[in-house]
């Protein structure tokens, strides 16, 4: 029998997953994030940076979503939110205010890396055969 928190950790990774990745996506393909992401980098090295963590957010954003190597997942959503976070420099306390919700992916990310998947997911199905 499923628990509520099972379903309430499903939930979370599914969303957050879903939401990563799908900006991830947009990123990628340099029509939303990309943009902006451009307009803050200088030079190729840092282009090509900001790139391959477009690409951690996408890459980690789907597998977040299926529950596949969640571990893995966490760390690429961490790597990919927390360079767009150093970038925008929303660390510093005045302009957080102005980034809840890069932030706000960055601490679910973290907390499905601490708490797991939940009960549903793929890759407990994968262990199961």
């Amino acid at each position: 029998m499923a628990k509520a928190s099972d379903w309430g950790v499903t939930l979370l990774r599914l969303w957050t997953g879903f939401l990563i990745g799908y900006l991830g996506f947009f990123a990628v393909k340099d029509q939303w994030t990309g943009i902006q992401l451009s307009g803050l980098l200088r030079g190729p090295d840092m282009t090509a940076l900001a790139f391959s963590f477009t690409l951690f957010r996408l890459a980690g954003g789907t597998l977040l979503f299926l529950g596949i190597a969640l571990r893995l997942a966490g760390v690429l959503c961490i790597l990919g939110t927390g360079f767009v976070l150093w970038q925008t420099k929303a660390y510093i306390l005045p302009d957080f205010w102005g980034h809840l919700f890069p932030i706000t992916l960055f601490v679910s990310s973290l907390v499905l890396l601490l708490t797991g998947p939940g009960r549903f997911n793929l890759g407990s199905l994968a262990k199961k055969r």
